[in-house]
Order: structure tokens, then sequence, then C-alpha cells
């Protein structure tokens, strides 16, 4: 299993990743726990059991650039055949808006098949 840690500001909100090829997302106890605590998305409504498949890898690889902005960067960090994981993976620190996305542990930027985008 490989996860990013999903931030809102300074709070931990959840996880995001993948295990066996499949894409999840999961709020993190204390966020539930937490007077702070909002939904991620209407899709992903609060509760401790994980979100997985297509609506989740979509809402996070929605979270990044688009079109020539993303070509740019992707070539400039030499990451072309990187999947939306990898990249968020790379740029999810520097998201517009409340929320980022963090490596949990080492992260290794390889190319993995099991979670092209």
């Amino acid at each position: 299993m490989i996860r990013l840690k999903v931030w809102a500001n300074d709070n931990a909100l959840g996880w995001f990743g993948h295990e066996a090829g499949e894409y999840f997302f999961q709020y993190d106890p204390e966020w539930l726990q937490s007077d702070l605590k909002f939904v991620i998305s209407p899709q992903f409504s609060l509760r401790p059991e994980p979100f997985k498949g297509d609506a989740v890898k979509t809402f996070f690889a929605n979270l990044l650039p688009e079109g020539a902005a993303l070509d740019e960067i992707m070539q400039s960090l030499q990451m072309r055949n990187a999947s939306s994981f990898e990249m968020i993976g790379r740029l999810g620190a520097e998201l517009p808006g409340v929320l980022s996305i963090t490596p949990d542990g080492p992260f290794q930027f390889q190319h993995q098949s099991a979670c092209e985008s």
C-alpha cells in the first residue's frame, strides 16, 4: 500500500492512496472527531470506512493543473510518463486552495503501471 497524507491547512484530514491497483481515500479518525471537520467533497461523506474506485482517482486528479500547464510542469520535473498518483505525490504540497497532499514517509517517484492515469 502506498498512501499520501491529505491536509486541510495544518490539520490532517485523511489519506489518499492505492493498494493492489485500486485508489482509496479515508478520513483520519482524529479528523472525524474534530470540531473543525468538513467533507472533502459531497461524494465523500464523513465516515471511517475508506472510499474506493474511480471517483477517488478522478477527484484527486482534478486537483492538478490541466493541459499545457501540467505538461510544462511534468516536463520540467522529468515526469512525462508519471501516473496521476505520482504527480499528486510530487505536486500535492503546492495545490491551490485549502488542501495539500504530502508523502507519508519515503515516496518513490517511479512509473507504476497498476495506477496509471
